[in-house]
């Protein structure tokens, strides 16, 4: 018995001490990428799941990104002083000449990462991600981008379940994306309080159950963004190559100086629904940018152009490929709600081929006819010239949305353009 007693306890012992989180450091930065990335990778591979990683300040330098493969890992910097340098200006400039993202294999300065998640539960806390084509990507982005290009079986681009993220208290400079957030399952990702400077893109949202709030997007030095030298759609929520677009929030952030604020949209193709997306509480005040000759669009307008967006954009171009769906449209159940919507040119709000959309108390303000019409815009359709100068648009093919109980000052044109006939309008006015 004495002897089954004390194996028992130290079997009970060793159970037990195994699973007392461990506090682990990464060591000081050297400014070499081999280097850095080698001991920060390191250092995370011996983590096991509820460890926590601290990083000293300093710039490391991580190149093709960290990859972080263990469960429910918290990682935390240097009260933002613990720089993630994914690339340099002078590798961004060099690429920019030769670089084309249409092809099947994808640019080694795509690659150029912070924090590449691969496991459910991270928390992410007190960096800087500096100089990167992203950030932070969750999910496995280049695995689906290469598979897209290469006409792969959709069935091996399902989400993968690894959701459950805090990502908290970060900046993101000086980047092409913040983050890209490839995620499915029913936990929720939490992206909350950081602040994006000088970024293309502050989130790609492909997935679910996403919520992005109260963080800041903000245009301090325009020509500081990599490739393209302008800030372009801050908030951007589709399916992409992947299935999975619904129940995402974005709440209480403000976004000043992109060129477009928030686009929800469907591509030709994406084969399900994009549905349950909530936009409430922002500030949202776009801003033209001039189009410079080195940036990547220069080779679609002259030199010299600006280059022109909107505050919110929902829009689909195809519709379900289900035959048995109920759906009229592949873009669906998107609340618009208590947002503040200002500084605009040509449109507050374009609803273009959704069903279902709830457009309730916002405010609309300095929405301002744009000349000359369409301008140079991102890939955005100009099928709206009748509503030049509205706060609202909403297309002939959109069915079953209600505008209602919205403010409006200063709006050059009509407060609400409607095409459609099977749309709810119930403003205070009547």
């Amino acid at each position: 018995m004495k002897i089954w007693l004390s194996i028992c306890g130290v079997l009970v012992f060793s159970t037990l001490s195994s699973a007392i989180p461990d506090t682990l450091w990464v060591p000081q930065p050297t400014g070499a990428i081999t280097i850095d990335s080698t001991n920060i990778q390191i250092t995370i591979n011996k983590a096991k799941s509820h460890d926590t990683i601290y990083f000293p300040k300093g710039i490391y330098r991580v190149g093709d990104g960290i990859k972080i493969s263990t469960t429910d890992l918290t990682l935390v910097g240097a009260n933002k002083e613990t720089i993630l340098q994914g690339a340099t200006w002078q590798e961004f400039e060099e690429s920019n000449e030769e670089l084309d993202l249409t092809t099947e294999e994808i640019p080694s300065i795509v690659r150029k990462t912070g924090f590449h998640i691969l496991a459910a539960r991270q928390t992410v806390r007190g960096f800087t991600f500096d100089q990167c084509w992203h950030g932070i990507v969750i999910g496995n982005m280049y695995e689906a981008e290469a598979s897209s290009k290469l006409n792969h079986n959709p069935e091996d681009l399902l989400l993968q379940d690894i959701g459950g993220h805090l990502i908290t208290e970060n900046n993101f400079t000086k980047s092409s994306n913040g983050m890209r957030a490839i995620v499915g399952g029913e936990e929720l990702t939490l992206i909350t309080n950081n602040i994006f400077i000088d970024v293309y893109h502050a989130i790609g949202i492909h997935g679910e159950n996403v919520h992005f709030t109260n963080n800041k997007i903000l245009s301090e030095s325009p020509e500081s963004v990599p490739v393209m030298y302008f800030p372009g759609e801050a908030i951007n929520v589709n399916l992409g190559a992947l299935k999975g677009c619904k129940n995402n929030v974005i709440e209480n952030n403000l976004i000043e100086g992109s060129v477009i604020g928030i686009r929800v949209s469907h591509f030709p193709q994406d084969t399900n629904i994009c549905e349950g997306v909530s936009i409430i509480g922002n500030e949202i005040s776009v801003k033209p940018h001039k189009l410079l000759h080195k940036s990547l669009l220069s080779n679609t307008a002259d030199k010299d152009s600006v280059i022109i967006g909107l505050p919110i954009i929902i829009e689909k171009f195809t519709k379900p490929n289900d035959s048995t769906s109920i759906r009229k449209s592949s873009i669906a159940d998107i609340i618009v709600k208590d947002n503040l919507i200002k500084n605009a040119f040509g449109l507050g709000l374009k609803i273009d081929g959704a069903e279902h959309v709830i457009v309730k108390g916002n405010v609309f303000k300095n929405i301002k006819v744009r000349n000359p019409f369409p301008g140079v815009s991102t890939g955005q359709s100009a099928n709206w010239p009748n509503a030049n100068g509205s706060a609202i648009w909403i297309s002939e093919d959109s069915f079953n949305n209600l505008i209602e109980n919205n403010s409006y000052y200063n709006i050059e044109g009509a407060e609400i353009t409607l095409e459609g006939d099977s749309n709810n309008v119930r403003e205070k006015n009547g």
